[in-house]
């Protein structure tokens, strides 16, 4: 099941299917080494707040509203 980043559970395993923003997120998002096909885990985080994601070895903290715009399943 397709859906935002901001509804993975904590401690959960997803795969980066889609990221709904403009060219410069997308850019900045994949130069921290996250972009389609990406395995993330969401370490924490509650809904308003910043997501923190490992990325591999990476620890990504992402704004809520972008994290929304990154689809995982």
């Amino acid at each position: 099941m397709i859906k935002p980043l901001t509804e993975l559970g904590i401690g959960n395993p997803g795969i980066v299917t889609a990221i709904r923003g403009s060219v410069k997120e997308v850019s900045s998002l994949k130069d921290l080494g996250l972009h389609l096909g990406s395995q993330v885990k969401v370490l924490h985080g509650k809904e308003g707040d910043s997501i923190m994601v490992a990325v591999g070895d990476a620890r990504i903290g992402i704004n809520y509203q972008m994290a929304k715009k990154i689809l995982v399943h």
